[in-house]
């Protein structure tokens, strides 16, 4: 066979010398019989030009001679690799990019302030891939533009780097450029992408990793990396695994990090808007995980330690708080009882475990500063999945005050969770057609067993959360329904008790080929258990007309009618009224955009507060899209 192949390359099989002149052969390509399409194009060689372009990867052949007396004999089974080209062994692009400008051609009663009446979004995406030889490489990034302020008075742009992801490779080592989750640790980092840049190098016995990243800040950003301080996380981590005859078996990861979390914006364990407090630290941890007998049982285990220190600046009242260091440790054993197991001709799969976790009074984590500290964790869990049908199960206790500081208050919680699920492969022809039913039930209880401060011995706070939903889809139309149930009390400091219910059905009903029908209903009721007066029912009902009148043109219509009842006030009326039409003029085809039009509208009606009338809120918009898309790379 020449060498290289791409997708539209003739491929050419040298025949054996020691074939009969008049044998018949016969070849297959990936498990397909291909025979007919031989053409023998010297003496001693057959070709082949596929009836359509191979993709890229690797292929088989398989030669077999047909002697005059009827014998086969198989002459080679041979792989062989589709390139993209000759320079490429895989390249590919796909590439959108959508610009819509919308107007707003006439309104009433808006509520100020009043947004710009001409607006304009865009979203690209751009993935690719190339590689060859030993090195390979990645992107994945996704943008977005608006001519809106995204965050009124933040003074952004409006441009940001929705998603990023370039990531390359070469032999053993490998780099990341953009969002990513470069550790994986209980303690250090919480698993939320983060921006920035890492590099490293992954063989067999041991992986090296070393990162600097920054967490977008709300709303996201435009940066890809920054060399300002705040949310910008430094680190390393290195993981060995010692036995080389059973890498699963165990696996040593130790890691460092040092960084600074957000100041003045509000966030958990930011400070306060008025007080642009920062904290940063420092943090390591050594990570041990492993596999055993036969992969029915894992166990991972993690060690940690901090230092941190709060921004001398700070106007928080009091001396600047002194550099403080604490420890953590945390650790979970899973049994899976069940590998490889059947019932019913059904696979099985079962687990249950254990974990155990506490967490110093002063241990920080600038890339974890959402952890709760002060916390000694105790909990089972266990999961069992079988013929659609799905049990999931948590219990555990939380206590504050591991350093058993007399001043302090120690409260015990206590943590329920069950979940029921059974979503069987039916056919769907069947008055059951195809359901997906859950079933869920939370229960938290938190107790004051030592009292100190304002906190007294007894109960402090309760909450329960029930949901049920059934979903049943048939060939042509599909329906669910849902309630969940809720009750919510606190005993100490800030006395509630709250009682919420939520009812939700909803129907999709084709009619016809075009037209098709959504009716939907919703009723939440909140009862509040201290105040007899401040009891409120929210009703809501409303259908969806969606109509495609042709391949390029469609619309829908969709009314919701709603009435507030509160206690001790008059109920309250709401109409929404919602309608679009939009044509696809044209599709995108190589270079020439796509373009798409529409046409909307909205009418709102709701009281006016501290008046018998009701107010009317209406728009008219129109909007033009504009898309490219591009797929594949030239040779």
């Amino acid at each position: 066979m020449a060498q290289p192949i791409t997708p539209g390359s003739e491929i050419t099989v040298s025949l054996p010398e020691s074939a009969a002149a008049d044998s018949q052969w016969l070849l297959e390509l990936n498990n397909t019989d291909v025979s007919p399409l031989l053409v023998e194009s010297e003496p001693g060689k057959l070709s082949l030009i596929p009836p359509s372009a191979l993709p890229t990867g690797d292929h088989q052949l398989r030669l077999v001679e047909m002697t005059p007396a009827g014998d086969l004999h198989e002459h080679g089974v041979w792989t062989f690799t589709v390139r993209h080209s000759a320079r490429f062994r895989e390249a590919g692009l796909n590439a959108r990019l959508d610009v819509t400008v919308s107007e707003r051609l006439d309104e009433d009663n808006l509520p100020e302030p009043l947004p710009d009446s001409t607006v304009v979004d865009g979203g690209l995406r751009v993935g690719a891939t190339a590689a060859d030889g030993q090195w390979r490489s990645s992107a994945v990034v996704e943008a977005l533009g608006t001519s809106r302020d995204p965050l009124e008075g933040s003074g952004r742009d409006g441009m940001s780097l929705g998603y990023v992801h370039v990531q390359g490779q070469h032999g053993p080592w490998q780099w990341t450029a953009g969002d990513q989750i470069p550790l994986s640790s209980t303690l250090l980092m919480q698993p939320v992408l983060r921006r920035g840049l890492s590099a490293g190098l992954s063989t067999e016995p041991v992986d090296v990793i070393l990162w600097s990243l920054r967490t977008p800040p709300p709303g996201g950003g435009s940066a890809l990396w920054t060399r300002e301080p705040e949310r910008r996380s430094d680190g390393a981590s290195l993981t060995h695994r010692p036995i080389a005859d059973a890498p699963e078996s165990l696996s040593v990861t130790v890691s460092w990090l040092q960084g600074e979390g957000p100041s003045g914006n509000g966030e958990f364990g930011s400070g306060v808007l008025s007080d642009p407090e920062t904290r940063s630290g420092e943090a390591s941890s050594v990570a041990l995980e492993s596999w055993l007998f036969d992969e029915r049982v894992h166990w991972q285990g993690e060690y940690a330690w901090s230092s941190q220190e709060s921004d001398a600046d700070s106007l928080s009242p009091g001396p600047a708080l002194e550099e403080q260091r604490d420890e953590a440790w945390d650790t979970r054993l899973t049994w899976y009882p069940l590998r490889n197991w059947k019932l019913m001709g059904q696979p099985v799969a079962m687990s249950t475990g254990i974990e155990r976790r506490e967490v110093g009074t002063a241990f920080y984590s600038p890339t974890n500063p959402q952890m709760l500290a002060d916390r000694s964790v105790l909990g089972g869990y266990g999961s069992l999945f079988w013929a659609g049908l799905s049990l999931q199960a948590y219990l555990g206790t939380q206590d504050d005050n591991v350093d058993d500081n007399p001043l302090l208050p120690v409260t015990e919680l206590e943590q329920q969770s069950y979940s029921l699920g059974y979503a069987p492969l039916l056919n769907g022809n069947g008055w059951l057609g195809q359901p997906a039913f859950n079933l869920s039930w939370q229960n938290t209880d938190q107790d004051v067993s030592r009292a100190a401060a304002l906190l007294s011995e007894g109960d402090l706070y309760r909450n329960q959360q029930m949901t049920a939903s059934l979903a049943i889809q048939y060939p042509r139309w599909s329906w669910d329904l849902a309630h969940s149930r809720g009750r919510d009390r606190s005993e100490q400091t800030f006395l509630s008790d709250l009682e919420t219910e939520l009812s939700q059905l909803s129907v999709r009903l084709p009619m016809g080929e075009r037209l098709t029908l959504e009716p939907y209903g919703q009723r939440a009721e909140s009862m509040n258990r201290l105040l007899s007066d401040d009891d409120s029912t929210l009703s809501q009902a409303g259908m969806t007309l969606g109509m495609q009148w042709s391949r390029r043109v469609w619309s829908s219509l969709t009314y919701t009618w709603g009435r507030l009842e509160q206690d001790g006030a008059d109920s309250q009326r709401l109409d929404d009224v919602q309608g679009s039409v939009n044509w696809q003029w044209r599709q995108p085809r190589g270079w020439v955009p796509g373009v798409s039009l529409n046409l909307g509208g909205q009418y709102y009606r709701q009281p006016v507060l501290d008046a018998l009338d009701r107010e009317n809120q209406w728009q008219v918009f129109a909007g033009v899209t504009a898309s490219w898309a591009r797929t594949g790379v030239r040779p």
